[in-house]
């Protein structure tokens, strides 16, 4: 057993459409939850805020997505994404690698 390691989670949280800056056309977006949890010997130390992350069925585009509206769509509320919601993954620059 690792001393320190990061227990990373990516789990689905819902699907949205939208009109995907990447492909231009109107795509269905699947979002999840990305958290990690550092651990200890095996015992979670510390709590990371959880972000959401969409991706475009279409080209692959890789969104953030406003935390307030993932967790809505995580718990299974009815949600509007409006393109202001979404801003380019951190480092893709938005393009899938």
């Amino acid at each position: 057993m690792p001393l320190l390691d990061n227990k990373a989670g990516l789990r689905p949280a819902g699907r949205c459409f939208i009109r995907c800056a990447g492909c231009g056309g109107p795509s269905e977006v699947e979002v999840y939850c990305v958290s990690g949890r550092p651990r200890l010997l095996g015992l979670p130390v510390a709590k990371i805020r959880r972000r959401y992350l969409g991706v475009c069925a279409g080209c692959g585009r890789r969104y953030r997505v406003n935390p307030v509206k993932g967790a809505a769509l995580a718990a299974g509320r009815p949600v509007t994404i409006l393109q202001t919601d979404l801003t380019d993954w951190p480092g893709t620059g938005g393009n899938r690698s």
